[in-house]
């Protein structure tokens, strides 16, 4: 929360904290960018009238970073010129103070989803692009060694496989958190992917069965990452038949 005025900081950050978020307070836009340099943040909601953002200055410095933050703006002095700069920044929420709380809440909640999801389309899209070099190594490996070519095939598709399982457990556990805790807790327990994790048994069994015709580190690997992927079954349902 950056407000050059200590209340109204210490009311949102309220807001934010009664909603699980931690929360830390600038007082301006030097002190926002100290706080990240200092770490990752998922949001920034910000007052328009403080030292370093009469102008959005900040939220276009925000805007141009590597890994661009959602920004809610507040604003005790609306005007038309801020409102279209804001729009023109992509900005979540344009709010007047006092605002609602409901829609400080909701405005978070949306920039907050927004900044997660995208992090975890980088790390899905750096994990395919270190999987796309394997790939081509494996294609290089073909010309002199073809005889390894069909294990490797295995276990790169099996490693995608289990990218893409737990980017969607990470999904899931995003939309889960919106519920409180003990909701989300029984939402996860009914949304498992019985069918995934059927495969991956049944993919465990196969890895087991061939391992003397494929004799693989890579594969022996990837069978034990596997078996350890499922090691946590106690906790979950048993696999529908």
């Amino acid at each position: 929360m950056a407000d050059d005025e200590p209340i109204a900081r210490g009311a949102i950050r309220a807001v934010l904290t009664r909603r699980g978020y931690e929360c830390q307070e600038a007082a301006s836009a030097t002190e926002v960018f100290e706080l990240l340099d200092q770490g990752e943040f998922d949001l920034i909601v910000a007052d328009i009238c403080m030292p370093g953002n009469s102008g959005l200055e900040m939220v276009q410095r925000l805007t141009e970073l590597p890994q661009p933050i959602p920004v809610v703006l507040l604003t005790g002095q609306p005007s038309v010129e801020t409102a279209a700069l804001a729009v023109k920044l992509r900005v979540i929420g344009y709010l007047i103070k006092p605002a609602d709380t409901d829609e400080v809440w909701r405005m978070a909640q949306i920039g907050v989803d927004s900044a997660q999801a995208l992090r975890l389309l980088r790390q899905h899209r750096e994990r395919f692009e270190l999987l796309m070099e394997e790939m081509r190594r494996t294609e290089r490996l073909g010309h002199s060694a073809p005889d390894k070519v069909l294990g490797s095939c295995i276990s790169l598709s099996m490693q995608h496989l289990l990218v893409s399982i737990n980017d969607l457990r990470n999904l899931v556990e995003m939309v889960a958190a919106r519920d409180e805790p003990e909701a989300a807790r029984l939402r996860l327990a009914s949304s498992r992917p019985f069918l995934l994790l059927d495969a991956m048994r049944e993919t465990i069994r196969v890895l087991e069965r061939t391992k003397t015709s494929f004799k693989s580190r890579e594969l022996a690997e990837l069978r034990h990452k596997l078996e350890s992927l499922l090691g946590s079954e106690a906790e979950l349902p048993a696999a529908r038949k």
